[in-house]
């Protein structure tokens, strides 16, 4: 496998991954009020657990995407 080819991986991953991150963001505040009575009533969720979940669990993939997508093709973008 070459630089380039490891390059273009990781820049597709990124894409991928950044896309999907903002979907689900959009997602999360279009249809938030149906989301909260669907899990509110499986998981016995208050409005504020609901939140905190939800911005815990985007954040976390926010920086998994940094650490394993973005900072990999920087440096190979740096590398070549």
């Amino acid at each position: 496998m070459t630089l380039d080819m490891l390059r273009e991986f990781f820049f597709w991953n990124m894409v991928i991954n950044m896309g999907l991150l903002t979907f689900s963001f959009i997602m999360i505040i279009t249809v938030r009020p149906w989301a909260y009575k669907l899990h509110g009533q499986l998981f016995a969720l208050k409005d504020e657990q609901f939140d905190v979940i939800w911005y815990t669990v985007l954040a976390g993939y926010k920086i998994a995407v940094f650490v394993f997508n973005v900072v990999p093709y920087i440096a190979l973008r740096i590398m070549t």
